[in-house]
């Protein structure tokens, strides 16, 4: 009975994981925003210049934020590094 019990438990596991990770990875253009992850063709979302508006701070020297979806993605400009992430209101 222990081995139909874990082995059920097992698959459980898998699904939810694998379930996690869709949810989490955008699948339109292949993206996937991670903090420290770089992104892939950012200059082709709008850029933010009114941040003050979205309650977000002010981007450094050489970083900007981009709106991309239903987030606000604060990168760097010479990279493409994700520096942050903020939820879109």
């Amino acid at each position: 009975m222990k081995p139909v019990a874990f082995a059920i438990a097992g698959m459980m596991l898998a699904v939810s994981h694998s379930q996690a990770e869709q949810r989490r990875e955008p699948d339109e253009w292949g993206y996937r925003l991670d903090k420290g992850r770089p992104m892939q063709n950012w200059r082709w979302y709008s850029s933010v210049k009114d941040y003050h508006r979205f309650g977000l701070h002010e981007p450094g020297i050489g970083q900007e934020w981009v709106r991309v979806d239903n987030h606000f993605v604060l990168l760097n400009t010479a990279t493409g590094v994700i520096l942050s992430l903020s939820a879109a209101i």
